[in-house]
Formats: C-alpha cells, sequence, structure tokens
C-alpha cells in the first residue's frame, strides 16, 4: 500500500481543521453553513466525520434541511444560509434545489446544483467529457427516448449503431447514471457478465447465454478495456488542487468482493501521474463540483475517465477526513471574505428610506472583432468609390443596418467579379472572403475606403478597401443580458421591506453590443417596471457622450501598454525578477520562467490549432473554415515579428477573444485537438495584459480611471443632487464597455483618504463580461437635513459572467452569473464628493505640470536598465522638483495679485 501522501496529491498547504485558519474572524457571528441532501446521507459516518470537523473550526453554525421540509416544502421557505452544501442521492428533489440556488445568489454553494442533473445522464457526463477532451474510451449512444429508433445491426462480434461500429468485447451501459446494471458482452458467443450495485460478496455474474444487447431503454455502448492487473481506480477530489485515489479489484473479473478481516472491501491508495491530476482538475472545472468522484480505466500508460459521479467520500480514512474537511473549511472562508458578508461589513442602525439606484454594467458576450485589409489599384473600385474628378476625397463609409440595402449588394457584386478577374492569388482571396462576409453578415457590418494616393491632378489611383464584422453581441450574451436583468428585478429593486423604485432610466453609449445589451436587461424589467426609452430622451444624448470618450487617458494608457510590451518581451529570468511586483506577472511566470517563453508556448498553441481546422466546413453562425483559418493565421501572423524576434502584446487580448469564443461554439467541430492548454495560457495573459492597460500602480491605475471616467462621476452627482430632492425613489442605468467600468473599479479603490474604504475583492481585478457596480442610495431620517452623513450608499460588485468557457451546461454558461456582493455599506454622499474631487485633482494635477505617469517612469526604468531605488529616487527628486515649480507659481500669483491691489 502506498503512504497516503503519495496517494493525495495536493498543490496548495492546507492548515489542521482543529488550529486556527489564517483569517480574521467574521465580526462576532458565525457563517450559517447549510446541509441540503437526504436524511440518511446526512447521518452517514462520513458525513458526520466532516461536519465534526468543520464545527470544531469554530466559524460555523450548521443548519441541516431536515428531509421532510426537502421534500415537501417549497424553496422559497427553506432556511437563508451563506454557505450551502447540496447534492443528490436517491429520492432527493433536485429540481428544487436547482429552484434554491436561482433565488439566493448571494449563497455560495459548495456543489453547484444545476450541474449535478447533467450527472444523472450518461449522455451529458460524456459528451461534457468529449467536448473538453477529456480522454474517454471509444463509444457509441444509442438513443430511445423521446420515441427515437436508431437503426441497430447486431452481429456475432460487434454491432453498428447509426452507422458507427463497436467490436466485443464491449460494455453496455444505462444512460441513467443512477442504473447501475451494466452489461459486457464477449466474443465469439461466449455470454456476458452483469454488474450490478455490491450485494454481500457480489458485485458481478456471468451468464454464458446471453449474447444479444437489450431491445428497450437507451444505452451507451464503449469498447471494453482490459485494466492493468484488473484493477479499477477510484479518484476522489475535493477543491481544485486535491485529490485522493484508490485501487480495487475490478468486478469483472469473477463478481467476487475482496474484504478484510473487519468486512471492508480492500482498497488500495494509488499514486495520480501528471496527466491524471490535470483530468483530476479539468473535471472539477467542467462539472462545478468542488467534491465529487470519479472512475479511471488504466491500460497500456494510458488513463480514460469511464464514470463521473457528483458527492464521494473516501470511507474510514481519518487522514483523508482531516485534510478533506480542512480544505473545505479554507474554500468557505475564502468565499466568505470575496463576498463581504454584513458581518463582514457592519450595517449603519438608523431609520433609511431608499431614494434610487445608479448602476454601471458592461456589455454583454460578443463575437470576435474582425476586419479584412486590401490595397488596391482597381480602377472599377476607385472609380465606383470616389469618382474620376479631380480633388481631394473623403474616406467612404459604409454600415450594414444603416445604409440601403442597395450599396452593400452593389458593392458585393462587383467583388465578386474582381474574384473571377484578379490575377494576384493573395488579392483574389481576399475578394473572395469580403463577398463570404457580406453575403453572410449583415448586424455591425462597415465598410471603408480610404484614398491612398493621388496622381499629379489630384485623382484618386489607390485606396484601401476596409471590411469590419463582429464584436456584436451573441445569441448567449443576448440571454445572459435578459437573466441578469431578471435577476437584478427581484434582488435589488424588489425588496421584502417594500422598497419599490417607481421609474427604471436607461442610457447606453452608441456602441450597438451596449446598445443590445441595455434593450435586452430593460426587457427583462418591464414586465413590473415602468422602462422609459432607452437613452432617457432629450438629456441621453449628453449622458450617452459620457460613456463613450476614453480620449483623455490615451497618453497614459499607451505609456502601460508600451511597458507592458517591454516587460513580456524580456527573456532572462533574472531581469524578469525586478517586476515581480506587476500585478498579474508573477501568475504569467510560474507558467513559464518568462513572459516571452510563456508566449512563444503561446504562439505554438496558435499554430497548432490552425493545423486543426478542418477545411470546407461551416462552423458557428455558418463561419466557413476558412474564415476561421483566415482569423487565427492573421493573428498569428501579427502576434511575433520574425525579424525582431519581438511579440505583439496587443493582440493577447485578441487571442483569448478568440479561444474563448471558439472554445464556447466551436470546440466540437475543431476536434480532437485539445484546446484547454491555449485557452488558460491565453487567459493568464490577458489578465496581465487586460488589467495593466488600464494602469500597472496603484497611482496610474486612478489617474488612467479618473480620466476616463469623470464625466460619469459628474453625471451622478448630478443624479445624487436630484435624488435627494425627489419624492418617489428613480433608478438609472448604465451600460459601457470594459473601459469604463474598469475606471469606476479603479477609482473607487484608490482613491486616498475615504473615511471608510471599499471592501477589498481584488485590486486590481480583471473585469468580464456583464460586470457591474451599484449604488442604492439612501436617506436617513436620524441625520441632520445639512448633514453630510444624510444621503449614503450601499455598493455592491458583480464580476459578471463565470468566464469558465469550459463548462459544462449546453447553452454556452448563459446562467453563470457571479454573485453580487457588498464592498461598501454606508458610503456617505461627502465621501463620493470626495472621490469626484480626487478624480478632477489627479487629472487635473498631471495635465497642469505636463509630468510623466509613474508607468511612463517605469517606462523609463526598463529602458534605461535601472533598479527601482533609483527610480524611486528619481521620482522624490521629481516631485520636490514639482512642488518648487508650483511654489514659485503661486508665489508669482500671488504678487500680482498684490499688485492689482495696491493699484486699486
Amino acid at each position: 500500500m502506498q503512504d497516503y501522501h503519495t496517494a493525495a496529491w495536493r498543490v496548495a498547504s492546507c492548515p489542521s481543521p482543529m488550529s486556527p485558519p489564517n483569517y480574521a474572524m467574521f465580526g462576532t457571528g458565525k457563517i450559517r453553513l447549510g446541509i441540503c441532501c437526504m436524511a440518511k446521507k446526512q447521518s452517514s459516518k462520513p458525513m458526520l466525520e466532516f461536519l465534526s470537523r468543520i464545527k470544531a473550526s469554530g466559524h460555523f453554525e450548521i443548519v441541516l434541511f431536515s428531509e421532510p421540509m426537502i421534500l415537501n416544502d417549497p424553496p422559497e421557505s427553506w432556511p437563508r444560509v451563506d454557505c450551502c452544501i447540496p447534492f443528490f442521492s436517491f429520492g432527493f428533489p433536485l429540481d428544487k434545489a436547482v429552484r434554491y440556488a436561482e433565488m439566493h445568489h448571494e449563497t455560495f454553494f459548495l456543489t453547484e446544483p444545476r450541474e449535478q442533473a447533467v450527472l444523472l445522464d450518461r449522455r451529458s457526463v460524456y459528451h461534457a467529457l468529449v467536448r473538453n477532451n477529456i480522454p474517454v474510451v471509444y463509444h457509441v449512444i444509442c438513443d430511445r427516448d423521446d420515441g427515437k429508433t436508431p437503426t441497430i445491426e447486431e452481429f456475432e462480434n460487434h454491432i453498428v449503431i447509426n452507422g458507427k461500429r463497436v467490436d466485443k468485447p464491449f460494455v453496455e451501459k444505462p444512460v441513467d447514471s443512477e442504473d447501475h446494471n451494466i452489461r459486457i458482452y464477449y466474443r465469439d458467443g461466449k455470454g456476458s457478465r452483469h454488474l450490478f450495485r455490491k450485494v454481500g460478496n457480489k458485485s458481478s455474474e456471468f451468464y454464458p447465454g446471453v449474447n444479444n444487447i437489450r431491445t428497450e431503454g437507451s444505452f451507451i455502448y464503449e469498447t471494453f478495456v482490459e485494466t492493468s492487473d484488473a484493477q479499477d481506480v477510484k479518484v476522489y477530489t475535493v477543491g481544485i488542487d486535491y485529490a485522493h485515489a484508490e485501487s480495487r479489484k475490478s468486478p469483472v473479473v469473477d463478481g467476487e468482493v475482496q474484504r478484510d478481516k473487519n468486512g471492508k472491501e480492500i482498497r488500495y491508495k494509488m499514486p495520480l501521474n501528471e496527466d491524471e491530476r490535470q483530468v483530476a482538475r479539468k473535471i472539477v472545472k467542467v462539472f462545478r463540483q468542488r467534491v465529487c468522484g470519479f472512475d479511471l480505466l488504466r491500460t497500456e500508460g494510458q488513463s480514460f475517465v469511464c464514470d463521473v459521479n457528483g458527492w464521494s467520500f473516501v470511507k474510514g480514512n481519518t487522514e483523508y477526513y482531516n485534510t478533506a474537511s480542512s480544505i473545505i473549511v479554507e474554500i468557505f472562508l475564502e468565499e466568505m471574505q470575496k463576498r463581504g458578508l454584513s458581518r463582514m461589513i457592519h450595517d449603519r442602525p438608523g431609520k433609511r428610506e431608499l431614494k434610487g439606484v445608479l448602476a454601471l454594467f458592461r456589455h454583454g458576450d460578443r463575437t470576435p472583432k474582425q476586419k479584412i485589409k486590401l490595397k488596391t489599384k482597381n480602377a472599377k473600385i476607385i472609380e465606383k468609390a470616389f469618382g474620376s474628378e479631380p480633388g481631394e476625397r473623403n474616406e467612404l463609409v459604409m454600415k450594414g443596418t444603416d445604409s440601403p440595402t442597395q450599396p452593400l449588394t452593389s458593392w458585393m457584386e462587383l467583388f465578386a467579379e474582381l474574384e473571377k478577374t484578379e490575377s494576384n492569388p493573395a488579392d483574389r482571396e481576399k475578394y473572395a472572403a469580403i463577398c463570404c462576409v457580406m453575403g453572410r453578415e449583415a448586424e455591425g457590418l462597415k465598410l471603408q475606403l480610404k484614398p491612398q494616393s493621388y496622381t499629379g491632378e489630384l485623382v484618386v489611383n489607390q485606396a484601401q478597401v476596409i471590411l469590419k464584422w463582429g464584436g456584436w453581441l451573441t445569441d448567449a450574451g443576448r440571454m445572459q443580458a435578459r437573466n441578469l436583468g431578471n435577476a437584478f428585478n427581484k434582488r435589488v429593486l424588489r425588496k421584502t421591506d417594500g422598497e419599490v423604485p417607481c421609474k427604471i432610466e436607461v442610457f447606453s453609449n452608441n456602441e450597438r453590443r451596449v446598445r443590445n445589451t441595455a434593450i435586452e436587461f430593460a426587457v427583462a424589467c418591464e414586465e413590473d417596471w415602468q422602462v422609459s426609452s432607452l437613452n432617457g430622451g432629450s438629456r441621453g444624448g449628453d449622458i450617452c457622450s459620457s460613456l463613450d470618450d476614453t480620449e483623455k487617458a490615451k497618453k497614459s494608457i499607451e505609456a502601460s501598454k508600451s511597458l507592458i510590451d517591454r516587460v513580456m518581451n524580456i527573456g532572462d529570468p533574472n531581469e524578469v525578477q525586478q517586476w515581480g511586483h506587476l500585478p498579474g506577472l508573477e501568475a504569467v511566470c510560474q507558467l513559464k520562467e518568462t513572459p516571452k517563453r510563456a508566449m512563444q508556448h503561446c504562439h505554438r498553441l496558435m499554430n497548432e490549432l490552425i493545423g486543426h481546422i478542418p477545411e470546407d466546413k461551416n462552423l458557428h453562425r455558418e463561419e466557413s473554415s476558412a474564415l476561421v483559418r483566415q482569423r487565427w493565421t492573421k493573428l498569428a501572423e501579427g502576434f511575433y515579428c520574425k525579424k525582431t524576434e519581438v511579440y505583439d502584446t496587443t493582440k493577447i487580448s485578441d487571442i483569448f477573444d478568440y479561444i474563448s469564443y471558439d472554445v464556447s461554439y466551436n470546440q466540437e467541430a475543431l476536434f480532437p485537438l485539445d484546446l484547454y492548454p491555449l485557452f488558460e495560457l491565453a487567459q493568464v495573459l490577458n489578465n496581465f495584459v487586460g488589467i495593466g492597460e488600464y494602469g500597472l500602480t496603484p497611482e496610474s491605475r486612478h489617474l488612467i480611471g479618473a480620466q476616463i471616467i469623470i464625466p460619469l462621476l459628474s453625471q451622478w452627482e448630478i443624479d445624487l443632487q436630484e435624488l435627494a430632492t425627489l419624492e418617489e425613489p428613480r433608478t438609472r442605468l448604465y451600460f459601457s464597455s470594459e473601459s469604463h467600468i474598469s475606471a469606476l473599479y479603479n477609482v473607487l479603490y484608490n482613491t486616498p483618504g475615504l473615511k471608510s474604504p471599499f471592501h477589498v475583492v481584488a485590486d486590481p481585478i480583471h473585469l468580464h463580461y456583464l460586470s457591474h457596480i451599484v449604488m442604492k442610495v439612501y436617506e436617513y431620517s436620524d441625520e441632520p437635513l445639512t448633514s453630510p452623513e444624510r444621503l449614503q450608499m450601499e455598493v455592491l460588485f458583480s464580476n459578471g459572467i463565470d468566464t469558465n468557457a469550459f463548462g459544462i451546461v449546453q447553452d454556452h454558461h448563459v446562467s453563470s452569473l457571479t454573485p453580487m456582493i457588498r464592498i461598501h455599506n454606508n458610503l456617505a454622499a461627502s465621501d463620493f464628493e470626495k472621490i469626484v474631487s480626487e478624480a478632477h485633482a489627479i487629472v487635473e494635477e498631471t495635465s497642469l505640470a505636463n509630468s510623466p505617469s509613474r508607468d511612463e517612469l517605469f517606462l523609463k526604468m526598463q529602458e534605461e536598465k535601472i533598479t527601482m531605488l533609483q527610480l524611486e529616487e528619481r521620482m522624490l527628486a521629481a516631485q520636490k522638483l514639482d512642488k518648487k515649480r508650483k511654489a514659485k507659481e503661486a508665489d508669482a500669483e500671488a504678487l500680482k495679485a498684490n499688485a492689482a491691489q495696491q493699484q486699486q
């Protein structure tokens, strides 16, 4: 037998459950932990072992959901808890648990109820395994559900189902995961073995005369695998970084269960290899079950997953109970810190009245942005776009939904004609691609023609054709926006104490995907609330501009991008170390020794993907395989310059966009390539680059955020003044892009000198689709009318859509919204005014002094190869000079003022 620590694998160390974890106590109260399962499971010895250890940690109040309540009472009446462990067993009403989870987004569920439903159907399990490139044995599904009649041909040594052949010996599994009546059929009419749940010392029975497959019900047929040493491997996971594995005698041998002298089934602890550990990580992520089990078949150096279970425990292993319960405690405490429960942020006493709600949202899931560029001297294109008369010409722009159909149709006809007559193969391919896109897309399509050069007579003789498309809301994005609108309606706008904002105003910037997100969100609210027209009528135009402009931050953002570009292209590990303080860089270096090596690996994976794109196949939204190959090829070519051996880090966000999109919508078509390594690497790279673009230090994040968000902050100041005077509360919802939600988040978290700081979720943080910040404005009537404390805000935050693109939900993680957490309970109006004034101050100071931002100084440090200490010395010297300059200017202004007074 193996030592436990050899058999069980864990990346992160875990404290003993009896010793206090490294977390502050959550006020004087305890975390309410709900156990939602059948009575038999609640009272089982493994569950009692876990609960005794969790309770001994001193942080939890255990709330047992009684079986009669679970079976007979509606989920609306079930107790509210902070954390919950729900899991299915026979008779458990999983649909009610799903409804309970949907009603309580603020509750953390250790095992997600919705995804547990997938585990009940082996077809869904296998589909998820295949979709996420987790190794499974060759199999065919025989589906007779809902009146389906598959084509079945049965021969002595093989069967053919819907044209797919499976040779004997093969395994016949019912699609119902709770049905353990599994059969193995042998070759040459040598019978079959029937497996079942253990009865005494028997786990299977041999039937020499049963050679034909079952003719009723739905089944999975898979190739029978001879396992190493006739052993099955059971793996038990707890969290993403821990797995315990045991082997037992396979029931296919003779059906006799091996037991020790105490009557327990004999099992041996088994070490997992690195590939199996990666499989364990994937299964936890894919099925969203932090505690689960799965079965492995080991054969000839390979391992295959043959079953995935829900909540599973190792039996009779004290050390496992200690370690696993400690991990669960750690997971709960980390989640409670992230969610900022009321016990961590104390409620302000006093009578209050809701005055209104202000909120900013990022748009929903979108398609990748794409474009085709073509330089041409073709006379037909130039004549059609600019004519033949002399004189300077402006750019010609046509949009798919904003222009009459005929102009774009006539252009497509011209490009189709040129595709046939063009002699240059590269240009001919681009004309074909342009025709393909124009014939397929409409929404968001944009055709631009720019004059590039003129003859001596000022007649255009060269032009650039640019076709842009993509970046619009996906079907999943629309549904996500509706789901969020529905959840927002129920959890923010409707409260049990009678808070009812009577009117909702919705404002959006002019980007199509943002406007469509706002429209879909408003549709979900419209059933119960009066929703004003989008952008609120006459005053909407000014507000729209506050949600669009990022021009003032352009210089600062470019400085951050330049620094990121230089740091990411460092190939020397020693040189990288001095930049380890930059947020997100450490995670990049954990994957590969240096950022440059990580990008090299990313580039290799991109080229591998390009090689696996199928020929002549339409993918999602009828995108042709040629267009998919073209967008990935163009991106790979632009990402790395062979001549300079430098990677363009501005392409990383596109890489993550593309791989996220293809994982969600095109993964099956790109099978058998495993997309997970590229997705994981691109996500880590993008977390560093995406965060860093908006500032690499607290000071630069505050500056860039202020440069972007000041117009909206100023608008919210006006809104607050209006809300204070209105008798009926109002809700004003603002929709914009990543730049604005990142800017608001960074300004809130980096404003100095607030009386009460924000509860830190993560600073900085990468904000996903539909991330949002909500301010509920209250008036405290026990404060004087003139008091700056009379108006206070409860600030809520959600990071939007869960980015686990390898999830199992069939509608592309539509329902995966991260819960809204409270990051400030009583932000006074005076503190909000300080946030606005500090934002103005840092922007004005930077513009007046014309001094470099901290990121620009970091960039200089990298260019000149100076140390951090030398940089700090330079910055202090620069600050002293700046103070002296400002003092001189102030003295000069004072002298002028005195002189003016004397003259008077």
